[in-house]
Order: structure tokens, then C-alpha cells, then sequence
């Protein structure tokens, strides 16, 4: 409990607009997960409410145990997703990944996936932006597919734009092609 409230007070100090989904997504997956565990836990010997039987999954109850237990595990999911919030928003990536030497393989994949969040947003925003201005609505869900088609094409412009630098460089600094 002590941890989550200091990860919820360390990630208030990001932006309002940048901190909200995270802190959304988090806490509602964790009230999701306290209010369905006593439904599909069937553990302890001291109910609170006794529901309707139900041919398949037997009577409904609702004990002290499977609230401790469903509190616990959603304090344990607030946590991890608070901890990542606030890794995502506060941390200098660059600057944590570079202390991170002996890493050196595993380096580019985390610092694509610590980028990949903050950039969705930002094409989530602009992409809603441009809809609105034509007077389309999109849902979450169907935002999905432009914006991994999007990510997908700047990856190929990034990659492309990398191998014609490198060409480039490389003819230029050839000693045997400079003769």
C-alpha cells in the first residue's frame, strides 16, 4: 500500500495531459481485478453476502478472505503499473539507459519501447486532431490500425534515411574510391 501511494504522489509530478491515461489505465485494471476476484475465487470460511446459486458456477458469495486477496493482488498490479508511469513519464531514458553499459544488446530495444508509448500518444492526439477537422469520430479501438501503420511507415523512413546516410558516408570516406 506504502509503495503504490508513493508511486501515485512521484507520478502527480508529470504533466497533467501526458499522466492521465496511465493513471487511468492503472487504476481502473486495479479496481477491476479487486471487484472480480471474490466472484471467481472460491476461498475463505467468513462470507459477507451469500448471492443466488448458478447452475454452472454454484453459489455466488462474497467472503472477507476473497476481498483481502483481490486487494492484494490489485495493489500489487497498481503497483507495477504506477512503477512503469512513472519510469515512462520522470526518467531520462538516454541518461539511465547509457549507466546501463553492460546492457549493450538489450539497449535498442528498450529505449525503442520506453519511445514507443509517448510517440503514439503524440500520433494519437494529431490523428484525432486531423478527424475531428473533417467531423469523424473514431473509438479507441479503431484508432489501432492507423496508428500502427503509421509507426510502421516512419520506422521504414528511419531505417531508409539510415542507409542512405551510411552509403553516403561510406563512399565519401572510402580511401580506395578517393584515388
Amino acid at each position: 500500500m506504502v509503495i503504490c501511494v508513493v508511486l501515485l504522489v512521484a507520478s502527480l509530478r508529470a504533466p497533467a495531459k501526458r499522466r492521465w491515461p496511465y493513471l487511468v489505465g492503472t487504476l481502473m485494471t486495479g479496481l477491476t481485478v479487486f471487484l472480480l476476484t471474490p466472484f471467481v475465487e472460491v476461498i475463505g470460511s467468513h462470507p459477507l453476502w451469500t448471492g443466488p446459486t448458478v447452475p454452472v458456477l454454484g453459489t455466488l458469495d462474497v467472503t472477507t478472505e476473497e476481498l483481502r486477496n483481490g486487494l492484494f493482488q490489485a495493489l500489487r498490479l497498481v503497483a507495477v503499473g504506477l512503477a512503469f508511469a512513472v519510469y515512462a513519464l520522470l526518467l531520462d531514458h538516454d541518461r539511465l539507459l547509457a549507466a546501463a553499459g553492460w546492457a549493450r544488446r538489450s539497449t535498442l530495444a528498450v529505449a525503442l519501447a520506453t519511445r514507443l508509448v509517448p510517440v503514439l500518444e503524440r500520433d494519437a492526439r494529431e490523428l484525432r486532431v486531423a478527424l475531428r477537422g473533417r467531423r469523424v469520430e473514431l473509438g479507441t479501438m479503431k484508432l489501432l490500425s492507423p496508428l500502427l501503420a503509421g509507426s510502421l511507415e516512419r520506422g521504414l523512413h528511419i531505417a531508409l534515411n539510415g542507409i542512405m546516410t551510411f552509403t553516403k558516408d561510406h563512399k565519401q570516406r572510402d580511401p580506395a574510391r578517393s584515388r
